[in-house]
């Protein structure tokens, strides 16, 4: 396996480069990603048997007891599979790298290079998911601060426009979150809606939907395929952003470290094999 050029890269040439090394080692990443993607099937599957349709949901009353007993199955279910989730990033974050370097790798290889980095692995991903909702957090307190302080102003000035403010501040935050959901449901289920259409758009599909819509809850084999197909869908989608973020880790790496100088200095360091070790071909 030969390394790809290290180079500094444009934006469109590393771009280009991740879709090369995506397809080159399509089975290697989808295999990475296929283990948290599996896990997730069975935890979408109860909670699509438990919502049922939503017309049913608005009269349909969950005893207290059973709806405690499914959160906290569910939230155990959720944390598992974020667990995995971490398990996986770090191993295709491994998988892009010797891929790009020209190292051989394989999905077990992969998952066997965390060994003694698990605890390290979840604390660096905990570190993040805190700081990225700390950021959230203080972005939602400043923006309800400052729709305080505006309503209190327009207040003690006849209160004519508050409204109007507090309308125009609400749209802009919904705008925003509405934007990065969008964002993130197009990288998650980008191939799951195709699939949809061929597969499970048919004629039946439109009969489960008017039971459905009468009795309360969809088939399970209609659950069961919406599910699996949502993790097939991120077991594609999933390694392209890892892939994007390594290849942009290398390349800032050559641009501020030279490091295509130090691999390549440290290739040429390597022992060359005993004579007689390589069998002549």
């Amino acid at each position: 396996m030969e390394p790809i050029e290290l180079r500094p890269l444009s934006l469109g040439e590393l771009l280009d480069r991740a879709f090369t090394l995506y397809r080159t080692h399509f089975w290697l990443f989808v295999g990475i990603m296929a283990i948290p993607s599996s896990l997730a099937i069975p935890m979408n599957f109860l909670l699509l048997m438990k919502q049922g349709s939503p017309l049913a949901s608005l009269t349909r009353q969950t005893p207290q007891a059973q709806a405690a007993v499914f959160s906290l199955g569910f939230l155990a279910l959720l944390a598992i599979f974020w667990i995995a989730q971490a398990i996986a990033l770090g191993a295709a974050t491994h998988a892009v790298a010797e891929a790009y370097l020209g190292r051989p790798t394989t999905v077990s290889r992969s998952y066997g290079s965390l060994r003694g980095k698990f605890w390290r692995l979840l604390g660096v991903i905990f570190n993040v998911l805190l700081r990225v909702s700390g950021i959230f957090m203080l972005v939602v307190f400043v923006a309800a601060m400052g729709t305080g302080v505006l309503v209190a102003a327009t207040a003690r000035a006849g209160g004519q426009t508050a409204a109007g403010v507090i309308a125009a501040l609400f749209m802009l935050v919904a705008f925003g979150a509405g934007v990065a959901l969008v964002i993130y449901l197009a990288l998650r289920y980008a191939v799951v809606i195709p699939a949809m259409l061929l597969e499970v758009f048919q004629g039946p599909f439109w009969i489960a939907s008017v039971f459905a819509a009468r009795y309360g809850n969809w088939p399970a084999w209609l659950n069961f395929a919406t599910a699996a197909s949502g993790a097939i869908g991120g077991a594609i989608t999933g390694p392209l952003l890892m892939i994007v973020l390594v290849l942009s880790y290398y390349d800032a790496r050559i641009r501020k470290e030279a490091f295509d100088l130090q691999f390549l200095m440290s290739s040429l360091d390597r022992p060359a094999p005993a004579p007689g070790s390589v069998s002549p071909a």
